[in-house]
């Protein structure tokens, strides 16, 4: 929603704190499904992020379709500014 130079500056600062506890000693354990803490690829982050916001619009989306009346389906995906193009989007690089 913010794009991709938000996303970078939030993942980076925060893994920036990550590293300095680390190097004062404080045990970290990190679970980055972007994998940017492993390679420190910004582009990969930028891609997965893309991905997974995709598989969220798609299941968001057939929730909204679906849903039985007297049910609000509400999730923040609706408000991104490219919802119908993350849900229709047939990545053709056989992504999600």
């Amino acid at each position: 929603m913010f794009g991709d130079r938000h996303l970078v500056a939030c993942h980076t600062g925060l893994v920036g704190l990550l590293d300095h506890a680390r190097s004062t000693g404080v045990g970290v354990e990190v679970r980055d499904e972007t994998r940017y803490w492993e390679t420190r690829d910004e582009g990969l982050l930028i891609t997965e992020v893309a991905a997974m916001n995709r598989v969220v619009a798609r299941i968001a989306g057939k929730l909204s379709d679906v849903h039985p009346p007297g049910v609000d389906v509400r999730a923040p995906i609706f408000r991104h500014n490219q919802f119908e193009h993350l849900e229709m989007n047939d990545d053709a690089e056989g992504g999600p």
